[in-house]
């Protein structure tokens, strides 16, 4: 899975380009569908700023990145059907100096859109969330520009 990043935290979080962020979140989660039978997008949350942990080097790293509800079914046994869930993840736009293997992807711990502050993916790494950049309306407000 080929996951996407800027390269400038300047450009990622300037308010011109928060469409552009967007589309690239969409691509990365596009990226993912061959995982699974189901991978859709249900919404857009907050543009946050954090400190993301990564355990193998046992430190953290400044990022940046939308909230993003979605609708996800494992494909794990043709014969059988599995459930449905929906999640908020933590979809990084942007990281500080780390190492290429630092996680980009942090699921929900806690809260739901709009209201978790702490996101980790499983393996010991976490984000936990400094400062709310864009509101879920000014994000919303460009996603619909946008169609």
């Amino acid at each position: 899975m080929e996951y996407s990043i800027f390269n400038q935290k300047g450009y990622a979080i300037n308010k011109d380009n928060l469409g552009a962020a967007i589309k690239l979140v969409m691509s990365n989660i596009e990226s993912q569908k061959s995982s699974y039978d189901k991978l859709n997008i249900l919404s857009f949350g907050r543009l946050l700023e954090g400190r993301a942990y990564y355990h193998e080097e046992d430190a953290f790293y400044n990022c940046l990145g939308f909230e993003v509800e979605v609708e996800k079914q494992f494909r794990w046994d043709e014969n059988v059907e599995e459930p449905i869930f929906t999640e908020v993840g933590f979809y990084s736009i942007w990281k500080g100096k780390s190492s290429s293997y630092a996680p980009v992807l942090f699921t929900e711990s806690s809260g739901g859109l709009g209201k978790a502050y702490k996101f980790s993916n499983g393996c010991g790494d976490h984000i936990d969330i400094s400062k709310e950049i864009y509101t879920m309306v000014e994000v919303q407000e460009v996603i619909n520009r946008m169609k």
